[in-house]
């Protein structure tokens, strides 16, 4: 759980992966179906309601992880207990989660039955997004789905045929692992031309985010320009921050998936083992994935190009224990008196020591500004003022 706002405090996203246990298990008790459900975009983030048992509850659209439910909703419904299983997140973090059979979950009156689900262990994506759980790839591996942000609705469907697509604009789509995560080639242009496999992961904020396994075998290719690098803590998984690694920020003059053709792409690099589209992309373009004949569909908004950069801010923080620390330091020439590791005490005169992770979190997304007034507190104690600006 990782697309990202300019000035994020860090970044929540798939993908989730479960060793040695099938996902792709249940079925869709209709044979014929064509539902639209409104969703709410809250950063990045698709979030519907879906009946569990007969019982409305908020469910992300995540389809770089599988199902999941919180655990008071496992306390309450007592689902049967499948196995218990070591759990890598997108940050490569592992643990133990139990899987469970959920009996019926409903999407607009389309019930999908006998469903595994891994039991969340109160992670902090759940509470801060405030849902009940996750509606993941496996669920949803038999359908043909339609995103589109535009008109804000999710639309499932047992054939792609009702959203009278372009045949020549379809890309091949891979079902991969034991969740049937989408997968598929994209290609990207610069002085030279180059092409990466991404998974399209609907619980991710963002345009694009490269592995640094794929960085290095494109990293040969003259391919990105304006390249940053900083050390930090990239994203925050299910189980806890990455680990800190040297990370990079660029662009790419081109990215081109099917029809859609993106100038300018903001790219950053994670911790995870794969690359990954996320849903910045919504922006630009509708997403269709028809499950049932791997393909995938990107229906460009516009008929011209579309500049997909976004500025950012020159430092990104980090949360621990109640503070605000400065984590990635992107242009240290704009920020000359704030070193990695100082704590940021006040943004815009919000008082930042002792906030809540969530509440900080959703603090920073709504400063939808260009410039921020900073007061961070150095090594040796000292305050400093430092007024930082979109670039």
């Amino acid at each position: 759980m990782n697309y990202k706002i300019v000035f994020v405090l860090f970044l929540i996203t798939g993908p989730v992966i479960a060793q040695n246990f099938n996902f792709n298990q249940g079925s869709v008790a209709a044979e014929t179906y064509h539902v639209s459900v409104p969703f709410e975009f809250v950063k990045g983030k698709i979030i519907i309601s879906a009946a569990v048992e007969g019982e409305v509850y908020k469910f992300m659209v995540d389809t770089g992880a599988p199902n999941m439910v919180s655990r008071a909703l496992y306390e309450k419904i007592n689902p049967p207990l499948l196995k218990t299983l070591k759990i890598s997140d997108s940050s490569n973090k592992k643990d133990s989660l139990d899987v469970v059979s959920l009996k019926s979950i409903s999407i607009a009156g389309v019930e999908f039955q006998s469903t595994p689900a891994l039991v969340d262990n109160q992670s902090i994506l759940l509470e801060c997004f405030e849902v009940d759980g996750i509606i993941g790839s496996n669920m949803l591996r038999n359908t043909a789905v339609k995103f589109s942000l535009s008109q804000k609705t999710m639309t499932i469907s047992n054939t792609a045929s009702v959203f009278n697509l372009d045949k020549r604009a379809a890309i091949p789509m891979q079902l991969l692992f034991n969740q049937s995560s989408p997968y598929f080639w994209m290609k990207l242009k610069g002085k030279n031309n180059g092409k990466v496999q991404v998974l399209f992961d609907s619980g991710m904020e963002g345009v694009l985010d490269i592995s640094l396994g794929n960085l290095k075998q494109l990293g040969q290719l003259d391919i990105f320009e304006n390249i940053f690098t900083s050390k930090g803590s990239s994203s925050l998984g299910l189980f806890g921050m990455a680990e800190e690694r040297t990370q990079y920020k660029m662009t790419v003059p081109q990215i081109k998936i099917g029809k859609l053709l993106l100038e300018n792409g903001l790219v950053h690099t994670t911790n995870a083992g794969n690359s990954r589209v996320g849903t910045t992309i919504l922006h630009y373009a509708d997403v269709v994935l028809d499950n049932p004949k791997q393909k995938i569909y990107f229906s460009p908004l516009q008929a011209e190009n579309q500049n997909a950069y976004k500025k950012s801010f020159p430092i990104e923080p980090t949360y621990a224990e109640g503070k605000v620390l400065v984590d990635f330091i992107w242009n240290k020439e704009a920020v000359p008196n704030i070193e990695k590791g100082d704590e940021i005490i006040k943004i815009n005169g919000q008082q930042c020591r002792g906030m809540e992770l969530c509440a900080f979190l959703f603090y920073l997304s709504k400063q939808n500004k260009n410039t921020l007034e900073l007061v961070t507190i150095d090594q040796n104690g000292e305050e400093q003022l430092t007024v930082i600006n979109k670039e």
